[in-house]
């Protein structure tokens, strides 16, 4: 087995498809350091530039110093803390919802709403270009799970439109087109050119909405 391991491991280095950790010296911002040399970063998740803000970091040290670090249980148990509660209250105001669930993370989020809302019996259309979290909350689902072309909203119409399943959820992972993407999503919908069976167009255009209010608050985008 460990010879296995050793071979797979050499074939993905031959193949370019090996990667290994860079590590950072210092904090995330637009100038990083990495090896006692300075770049410009183009890769980071801190779209707001939020991670080094000094009310954020006086707010996480306050916090540290009240609650201590971690929260050494689950939600469930005793590791829902006032300010995990009065964050969701806080969220759940602000999107005009009447309640709101805090994750740890997006990847969590993603798992945990797409799972939830659907499981066997189910249909799950999917962008092939959809995030890997998205990916395997369709899996953990054990809803059927239907992959499509990149935006092809012509191949989605006609696989949708021959699904059987009495839930059909449409998974978009969007990034910085948001708005530009509804519309053009609007506009197919009126004109049907996605769907042929008013069920789904119906089914569609409320799961859009929370998937893409789901994702805008668990990634920050």
């Amino acid at each position: 087995m460990y010879s296995e391991s050793t071979r797979r491991l050499h074939s993905r280095k031959s193949n370019g498809l090996y990667r290994d950790r860079l590590t950072l010296e210092g904090s995330q911002g637009v100038n990083i350091s990495m090896a006692g040399q300075d770049y410009l970063s183009f890769c980071s998740n801190d779209y707001l530039g939020l991670a080094n803000h000094p009310e954020l970091i006086e707010a996480a040290c306050e916090g540290a110093h009240q609650y201590g670090v971690g929260a050494c249980a689950s939600h469930l148990t005793i590791g829902h803390h006032t300010s995990h509660h009065k964050l969701e209250e806080m969220l759940a105001n602000f999107t005009g919802f009447p309640r709101a669930l805090l994750f740890s993370s997006g990847y969590m989020a993603n798992a945990g709403v797409v799972s939830s809302l659907v499981g066997r019996g189910d249909e799950i259309y999917s962008d092939k270009l959809n995030h890997a979290s998205l990916n395997d909350a369709a899996m953990l689902s054990h809803a059927k799970w239907i992959r499509y072309p990149h935006f092809d909203l012509e191949i989605l119409g006609v696989a949708a439109g021959t699904g059987i399943a009495a839930y059909i959820t449409v998974v978009i992972f969007l990034l910085f087109s948001y708005f530009q993407l509804k519309d053009k999503l609007k506009i197919s919908l009126t004109y049907q050119k996605i769907f042929n069976t008013k069920k789904i167009f119906k089914l569609f255009n409320i799961n859009f909405d929370i998937f893409v209010r789901t994702i805008l608050l668990t990634f920050s985008f």
